[in-house]
């Protein structure tokens, strides 16, 4: 058997006890200690619920990364790029986000922000209507852009 230390629903310790003469303890009373299988996968920083009476490990969701505006327009295919040049002279939205972007105040673009989420979709739809991305890709370049990994 393996323990699991929970606290506030992420995991922050484990334990694989070599000997059943080996006691373990809760380092605090925070600490919630969970015996599951030993091949049960689960690594500190996981998070944990009880869904139907059964503990579930999850790896966290990890937040979108701020990058500099440089480096977002890198996240755009070049084809993307050029066609955003395009779009801007037509759609209001596409220009007041790529003018922001270009505001040398701008040093960062914060990608989990809902505004930006918001301004990408709008973006990436902008895309979709002009024949760039293919509809059944929205989501998929939507969510490349927002995790902040180049194509």
């Amino acid at each position: 058997m393996k323990i699991v230390f929970v606290t506030d629903g992420r995991v922050v310790g484990t334990a694989l006890p070599t000997s059943p003469l080996v006691v373990v303890e809760c380092p605090s009373q925070d600490v919630v200690k969970i015996l599951v299988a030993t091949e049960t996968q689960v690594e500190e920083g996981w998070t944990h619920d009880v869904v139907d009476g059964v503990d579930v490990f999850s790896k966290p969701t990890p937040k979108p990364p701020t990058v500099g505006p440089n480096e977002f327009h890198f996240l755009w295919t070049i084809q993307e790029q050029m066609v955003i040049e395009e779009l801007r002279a037509d759609d209001v939205g596409v220009n007041l986000f790529m003018r922001r972007l270009d505001d040398p105040r701008t040093t960062e673009v914060v990608l989990s922000a809902s505004a930006v989420q918001a301004a990408i979709a709008h973006t990436i739809d902008a895309l979709v209507a002009a024949g760039v991305i293919a509809p059944e890709n929205r989501d998929k370049r939507l969510a490349a852009i927002i995790s902040g990994k180049p194509v």
